[in-house]
């Protein structure tokens, strides 16, 4: 019987066969595969128009831009509000006021004290008109309301951009893809632009832009009300500066009645066949007054500031530009604009400061 043997190599060894390899096959096929995904992946990267994709992100944002300018008006609106309408409905007590102080225990107490009666006129005053504690906590919750609602604005300006931009490439606008990561970014940025923003609209930093200012405006705002209305009333500076500082933590609120108490004693010491209309109708005055001033401003001041701006922009001398943009600065700073002008440059530095944030972020 003829068996086969296997054929010798050159060097006398078998040449063994070996079986088809199919493991390093499919590791070939599979890196194969790879590499064409990938190269179809980096042609399509390769394609993507960063700049037109970014042109489109800035004009989607644009919109939601305007709606936050919006609403912060709308804010600056209810605040202002909630202080009209807490004189208004004060002078409902007028006439109560007045009949308590033109009353007997009234003309006693002057005829036993003038302390003593006009501790009883304050207090009449506290419960017919407004306390000190009723004005700080109309003042302290409108202010934290304006501030809780400017947050609402920035969170739900994130959300509703983050949408807008949700069906763009991510590889051109990697910064909105992740709401913590965008939110962090946003914050960063937005301390970075702010010495810019500062210059360009020249404010102060650390008094006009922080997220902890709003409630510093107001009280300049209305220690500067008061202060017009204690110089219209005869009041010295050194007694105004001594009640001013301590009432910054209250807005000023202890400082308004003191004011309006000792200018309606004089009226009503110097009372006549007990006029309870005319004393009435003072009072209706002076919570009119301190309305005016607290919401529209120092008339005066408004006159100086106007005039000092349009120098601060357009004088030939640079000194004097220099100048003015100090005067200015001190004026608006001092709260003598009043609230809806002091609220409405806050809004405006706030507005700019989100523009030039996105700006960065898209870019």
């Amino acid at each position: 019987m003829n068996h086969s043997k296997p054929v010798s190599g050159v060097h006398g060894q078998a040449t063994i066969s070996r079986g088809f390899n199919w493991r390093k096959c499919l590791l070939l096929i599979l890196g194969i595969a790879v590499a064409l995904v990938g190269g179809l992946f980096i042609r399509k990267v390769n394609v993507v128009d960063v700049a037109a994709v970014r042109k489109e992100a800035m004009r989607r944002i644009e919109p939601r831009l305007e709606q936050a300018d919006q609403k912060t008006q709308e804010l600056t609106n209810q605040f202002v509000q909630q202080i009209e309408e807490f004189f208004e409905d004060r002078k409902a007590g007028a006439a109560p006021f007045a009949g308590a102080a033109l009353g007997w225990t009234s003309k006693w107490e002057l005829i036993m004290s003038r302390a003593g009666h006009r501790e009883f006129i304050a207090a009449r005053f506290a419960e017919h008109i407004f306390s000190d504690d009723q004005l700080t906590v109309m003042l302290k919750t409108a202010t934290e309301e304006y501030a809780r609602g400017l947050l609402a604005v920035k969170n739900n300006l994130l959300v509703q951009v983050r949408v807008d931009l949700q069906d763009l490439p991510f590889i051109a606008l990697p910064a909105f893809f992740n709401e913590q990561q965008l939110e962090l970014r946003f914050g960063q940025i937005m301390e970075e632009v702010m010495a810019g923003v500062a210059k360009d609209l020249k404010v102060d930093v650390g008094r006009e832009i922080g997220s902890l200012v709003v409630g510093t405006l107001v009280a300049a705002v209305v220690t500067d009300a008061l202060t017009a209305m204690a110089t219209r009333m005869g009041v010295s500076g050194a007694v105004l500066g001594t009640g001013a500082a301590s009432s910054w933590a209250t807005f000023g609120a202890s400082l308004v009645i003191g004011f309006m108490v000792d200018a309606l004693l004089n009226w009503i010491i110097e009372w006549f066949d007990d006029p309870t209309q005319e004393i009435a109708d003072k009072v209706t005055a002076s919570l009119n007054e301190v309305k005016q001033l607290i919401v529209e401003g120092n008339p005066e001041a408004l006159q100086v500031h106007e005039l000092v701006a349009k120098m601060a922009e357009s004088h030939d001398n640079p000194y004097v530009r220099t100048e003015a943009v100090r005067v200015s600065n001190n004026i608006r700073q001092g709260g003598s604009l009043g609230l809806k002008r002091t609220l409405g440059r806050y809004a405006e530095v706030q507005s700019r400061l989100r523009q030039l944030t996105f700006k960065q972020l898209v870019s």
